[in-house]
């Protein structure tokens, strides 16, 4: 789930649909992001342990 702006909150998506997400936050707006913030989600989710409550 990717959530942009300052809120840091997902007040905005049912608790169901987050039930095994991760969350990378950051700071601009959409399309106001980078490619290189975009890389660096990717980079980061790449490395998160993915158990699925397992």
């Amino acid at each position: 789930m990717g959530n942009t702006g300052k809120k840091h909150g997902d007040g905005s998506a049912l608790t169901v649909q987050t039930i095994y997400s991760d969350f990378f936050i950051i700071d601009e707006l959409w399309p106001d992001y980078t490619d290189d913030q975009l890389l660096q989600a990717l980079s980061w989710y790449q490395f998160q342990d993915i158990t699925l409550g397992g």
